[in-house]
């Protein structure tokens, strides 16, 4: 059953309504709730103000009005109820027992069914005196998955090439989720793993991880200037693509003509090493995925997979 819950505020001249819609319990609860907020824009004018101040009369009226029918309904329900209980012998006791339950029964029925719609006759009346009605969607939880499912719409150019170069050789993957299709409940993990080192503004483009970080919590996400990587049982590590830096060094090298001097390319930071040791595993998992494929669209469940982080 659908349950609305309103209230009016008023401050400054300014009502702020706000309405909450409960459809029961969701199947995602991981899923952002929202409510409807109004705002109730004053007119300018002392006769339209005036004209307004008689609207939020009425309403308060109405209001009042209900309370009382709903009131008259419930306890003319427990007095028929009472009255169908009374036990007697004499026809004539029963007779006029019985005309007194279905005129109260009439009463409860006609009051249940006048209670009145009053927001919607004071919004009429409001709009009417020059008053302005300004809506508005707020989330009110679960509003950090908002805000990323609402960053999907920001995606520009550059991201877009991520994401295309990402589906050119994963789209389709075990444990690979491509931006804008991230479901709620994993943006939600990978948030509670790795939220305290993200950058508000930035768009996770892709979530790599074959368990969706749950159980040990391994795996990587993917962003336009840094990835995220979650080893098992460990803090996760931000890394940017710019800090990745190799080092030119000259190394001896043994030759048919004797020993010479060549560049040689050497890692030199920490940074380097750990994203070699996620490319490397993470093409581990891949190369096992595909070798137990018979052709390119056959399904692999996860219990056929070794997991490269264990």
């Amino acid at each position: 059953m659908l349950k609305m819950t309103s209230q009016i505020l008023f401050v400054s001249g300014v009502f702020v309504f706000s309405s909450i819609s409960q459809a029961g319990l969701r199947d995602w609860i991981y899923e952002p709730s929202y409510e409807i907020q109004k705002e109730y824009i004053q007119p300018i004018s002392d006769k339209d103000q005036l004209c307004s101040a008689k609207c939020e009369i009425e309403l308060l009226n109405c209001n009042a009005t209900n309370e009382a029918r709903a009131s008259s309904c419930s306890d003319g329900s427990d007095f028929a109820a009472g009255l169908g209980n009374t036990q007697t012998s004499s026809d004539v006791m029963s007779v006029a027992i019985g005309a007194a339950i279905l005129a109260v029964a009439a009463l409860t029925l006609e009051d249940c069914f006048g209670i009145e719609d009053c927001l919607s006759g004071y919004e009429s009346c409001f709009t009417e005196c020059g008053g302005t009605i300004k809506e508005e969607e707020v989330c009110i939880s679960n509003c950090e998955i908002d805000e990323v499912l609402k960053s999907f719409k920001k995606i520009g150019t550059e991201e877009k090439l991520v994401i295309s170069h990402i589906k050119k050789y994963l789209e389709g993957q075990s444990g690979v989720h491509i931006a804008p299709d991230i479901s709620p409940n994993k943006i939600d993990g990978f948030l509670k793993k790795t939220g305290d080192i993200l950058k508000k503004e930035d768009i996770p483009l892709a979530l790599i991880d074959n368990t969706i970080f749950g159980g040990a919590s391994e795996g990587f996400s993917i962003f336009k200037d840094y990835f995220i990587y979650k080893k098992s049982f460990s803090d996760p590590v931000k890394i940017y693509y710019s800090s990745i830096r190799n080092e030119v060094v000259q190394k001896l090298k043994e030759t048919k003509k004797g020993k010479k001097l060549e560049p040689y390319l050497l890692v030199n930071n920490h940074e380097m090493f750990v994203f070699s040791e996620i490319a490397y595993r993470f093409s581990q998992f891949l190369n096992h995925m595909r070798a137990i494929k018979t052709s390119p669209n056959q399904a692999v469940s996860d219990s056929e997979i070794i997991n490269p982080w264990d």
